[in-house]
């Protein structure tokens, strides 16, 4: 601060700081609270190397302040430091109720993977029989499955509502004949699986 005639003046350097101070103040308070992926999404800024390469925050976060005060620093001629790194390329996911930036690499193996273990018609009682294997790293939420016989949707029942990693489960379609034709069965997320139904 500069003294002028018994009263203080503001130099440039003291309000450039004070700017940046808000600045990280406010960038670090930004909330990353979820429930769901869908709660958050990326932010980026590169501005004195907070988020060159994006973070993931809360979608209803206010984040226009802190865009009018990069303006503010960029019109106060401030002296900023600016990033520019090679940045992985990711994707926003809620992990334990905080929003994260995962890399895309490692997406793969948080997504669900399933496979049709058996899918078999059994014309007495109208059914289809079938037994799917959770084979990745995350639990499968049945009651968030979707089963197609030839591209259409398909009611079903099952025996548990949680498949966990490595766990088997049986459904059963009370259904018309479906001999030969395609069972398709697709995760909330993740990677879905085909078998052709037998008799």
């Amino acid at each position: 601060m500069v003294l002028i005639a018994g009263c203080t003046q503001q130099t440039l350097e003291d309000k450039c700081s004070d700017l940046k101070k808000n600045l990280r103040v406010g960038f670090n308070n930004l909330s990353k609270n979820c429930s769901t992926d869908e709660d958050c999404e990326k932010f980026s800024m590169n501005l004195e190397c907070l988020a060159p390469c994006s973070v993931c925050v809360n979608k209803n976060e206010d984040v226009k302040k802190l865009e009018d005060l990069e303006s503010e620093i960029y019109n106060s001629n401030c002296f900023i430091t600016l990033c520019s790194p090679n940045c992985v390329a990711t994707t926003c996911k809620c992990v334990n109720n905080v929003c994260e930036a995962i890399p895309n690499t490692e997406i793969s193996s948080m997504l669900s993977q399933l496979n049709i273990e058996l899918a078999k018609y059994y014309p007495s009682g109208n059914e289809l029989k079938v037994i799917i294997r959770n084979k990745g790293n995350t639990s499968i939420n049945v009651a968030k499955l979707s089963l197609f016989i030839d591209n259409e949707l398909t009611a079903f029942s099952s025996t548990t509502g949680t498949l966990l990693p490595g766990e088997i489960i049986f459904l059963t379609v009370i259904s018309e004949d479906v001999c030969n034709e395609t069972l398709k069965i697709v995760p909330e997320s993740g990677f879905e699986d085909y078998a052709t139904i037998q008799c």
